[in-house]
């Protein structure tokens, strides 16, 4: 069985690196620590994304956000899609 959701950090290209860094939100400024290696242990393997919702933020951002962020932009996506059907 094939799922339609993936994790942020497999959805956005990220290269899984070995180590951890700190990083800073390009939307929100908040700084978060990254862990890529193994992406599992990163904050951002909390959440799914669609790949429509992947493509969305792709389109505004070249690299990770924080948690929060990735959970607004999923809210924000759900309510315009709500409003067009």
């Amino acid at each position: 069985m094939k799922l339609k959701t993936k994790h942020v950090g497999q959805e956005l290209g990220i290269d899984i690196m070995p180590q951890h860094e700190i990083k800073s939100c390009p939307r929100c400024g908040r700084t978060f620590e990254c862990k890529p290696g193994p992406i599992l242990l990163c904050q951002c393997s909390k959440i799914e994304l669609t790949q429509q919702e992947r493509a969305l933020i792709q389109t505004q951002f070249q690299d990770c956000l924080c948690l929060q962020c990735l959970k607004v932009l999923k809210e924000q996506f759900q309510i315009e899609q709500r409003k067009t059907t």
